[in-house]
């Protein structure tokens, strides 16, 4: 095995849910064909995958132990049909979740809310904290949603049949197309070698 591929392969290793499990990651991005290609072919190693791991492992638990915090705690919430959904926020407080996100845009993008109302809505905290680091820190705060948490519920219960099923979702096109790692594949294009 080459380097590369060892590379790759560990950074699967953290960020492929087990069977059963649906991480609420998976299910609060826009494109849920993304969440199901990066199952089945993995992520690749970027400055920012990297950036994001290192970041969990020095920054959150220095943060939450001077907050009298606990992190990167797992909680479960069963979908009743066989799998559970997952969430690990980035810190847990006894009256709110804080999720802290690294962005070169300093603005709070919807499926940040999305994920972090899903982790406050399952460790049964009343608010939660979003801060993305950018050029400048960006901090707001928020009351937890259970009509939103049940949005989530529910898209999680779709992407478990087409997981069961061993089905492709359905392509949500949009943006965020443009930056998708499986835009290729997803969309069926050519490469430019493929026509020579």
């Amino acid at each position: 095995m080459d380097l590369r591929e060892v590379l790759n392969e560990a950074l699967r290793e953290v960020t492929t849910p087990k069977e059963g499990e649906i991480w609420v990651t998976e299910v609060t991005v826009p494109c849920l064909r993304m969440s199901w290609y990066k199952r089945r072919y993995g992520d690749k190693l970027t400055w920012s995958a990297l950036l994001g791991i290192k970041g969990h492992d020095v920054l959150i638990p220095r943060v939450a132990e001077r907050l009298g915090c606990r992190y990167e705690e797992r909680v479960e919430h069963d979908l009743g049909n066989g799998w559970v959904l997952v969430g690990r926020p980035d810190i847990i407080c006894s009256d709110r979740v804080i999720e802290l996100k690294v962005s070169q845009k300093p603005y709070i993008r919807s499926e940040w809310i999305e994920q972090a109302n899903a982790y406050a809505y399952m460790h049964a905290v009343p608010e939660f904290t979003i801060v993305v680091v950018s050029d400048v820190l960006v901090i707001e705060d928020y009351k937890v949603s259970p009509e939103l948490f049940k949005v989530t519920r529910d898209i999680a219960i779709i992407y478990s049949e087409y997981l069961s099923k061993g089905k492709t979702p359905l392509r949500n096109r949009g943006a965020w197309c443009n930056h998708c790692p499986y835009r290729k594949i997803c969309l069926g294009e050519k490469t430019i070698t493929e026509y020579r």
